[in-house]
C-alpha cells in the first residue's frame, strides 16, 4: 500500500525460472505471504522454537 510496486504475474515469474534453469542457473520463488496483515518480509509472526538455548533471567532493582 501507497507505493507504485506491482508484483510480476506467476506466468512471467515461471517463464523467467525457465530460462533460467534451461542455463543451468539455480532459481527459488518466495512463495508471497503476509499480505493480509500488510506485513512485508520479516514482520510475520508465527510460533517457533528457541534453539539458542538462553536461559531467561530475571531483573532485581537494587536500591
Amino acid at each position: 500500500p501507497g507505493n507504485s510496486y506491482q508484483r510480476s504475474l506467476p506466468e512471467s515469474i515461471e517463464l523467467f525460472q525457465n530460462i533460467c534453469e534451461e542455463s543451468r542457473i539455480v532459481t527459488t520463488v518466495r512463495k508471497t505471504r503476509g499480505d493480509d496483515i500488510n506485513a512485508a518480509c520479516g514482520q510475520l509472526a508465527g510460533e517457533f522454537v528457541d534453539r539458542t538455548r538462553r536461559s531467561n533471567t530475571i531483573k532485581i532493582k537494587v536500591s
